[in-house]
């Protein structure tokens, strides 16, 4: 097995284990598991644009214009947010979403709130896959802006799509937590694989 398949394996394996030992675990609910998600994708959202000026920067070209792609993300993070608040304050009596991410941040492990460590893991966790999947096989020379854009787009797409899905089957038939979460990891899980092994093998 080639060194890059094998990290995608152990790295699709973390993202499934970690969510799964929160819930059946560390008492997250549901909302704690999409949240944890929503982080992580922030993380790579953020990195990306770092992965847009390291291009620029190895082709000595003038900073390529962000404002339409950047319009766009708002815009679809506004649709994901919409659709998760939907879900949740319809699977949830009185949900409230500050108390639900204080909830969240201040729920203690090991003496200290998680929000202390969590954050900083996900963050750390981003850099280092965007170190070994991005700089280190000098995939910034190769790669081209317009793609990673599009790629980012039809990620997030595709995250509407399953929450629309999730949302419309909510609305007919009473789904269990304990379903909501097994479908939403391995759901996430299995595209995150398959993305990464698609477009994101160092060349």
């Amino acid at each position: 097995m080639d060194p890059f398949r094998k990290k995608l394996i152990i790295q699709s394996i973390g993202e499934l284990v970690i969510p799964l030992l929160g819930y059946f675990s560390w008492s997250w609910s549901y909302f704690d598991i999409l949240l944890f998600y929503f982080l992580d994708l922030l993380a790579s959202l953020v990195l990306l644009f770092v992965k847009f000026r390291k291009i620029d920067r190895a082709r000595h070209e003038q900073a390529t214009p962000q404002g339409t792609f950047v319009l766009k993300l708002i815009l679809l993070l506004a649709g994901i947010c919409f659709l998760v608040l939907s879900l949740m304050k319809q699977e949830v009596e009185h949900f409230d979403l500050g108390q639900a991410v204080w909830n969240f941040m201040m729920l203690e492990d090991m003496g200290l709130p998680q929000g202390f460590f969590l954050v900083p893991l996900i963050v750390l966790t981003a850099y280092l896959s965007y170190r070994t999947d991005f700089i280190q096989p000098r995939f910034f020379l190769v790669a081209e802006i317009p793609i990673l854009q599009r790629k980012s787009l039809r990620s997030l797409l595709l995250v509407i799509a399953f929450f629309a899905i999730i949302y419309g089957l909510s609305t007919w038939i009473l789904l269990e937590e304990v379903l909501l979460v097994l479908l939403t990891v391995i759901a996430f899980t299995a595209y995150r694989f398959y993305d990464e092994m698609r477009f994101q093998r160092p060349m």
